[in-house]
């Protein structure tokens, strides 16, 4: 289910705005949040470590 969540979210960037990068960064950066909040609120820590890994890496990529 977190997977077809995170491939809404690439198709919804695409389908918004398509071509733009920096959307599709904003919405993945925006996607590790739920995850981070799930993952703590139900003991779920490896989708905490998913999350957090997500926001950085989108970060990281964001500001290259």
């Amino acid at each position: 289910m977190a997977l077809s969540l995170l491939l809404l979210t690439v198709s919804l960037a695409e389908f918004m705005a398509p071509g733009k990068l920096g959307i599709l960064y904003i919405f993945l950066f925006i996607n590790g949040g739920p995850w981070i909040l799930m993952g703590n609120k139900l003991n779920l820590y490896h989708f905490s470590i998913a999350g957090g890994k997500e926001a950085l890496v989108t970060l990281y990529f964001l500001l290259i």
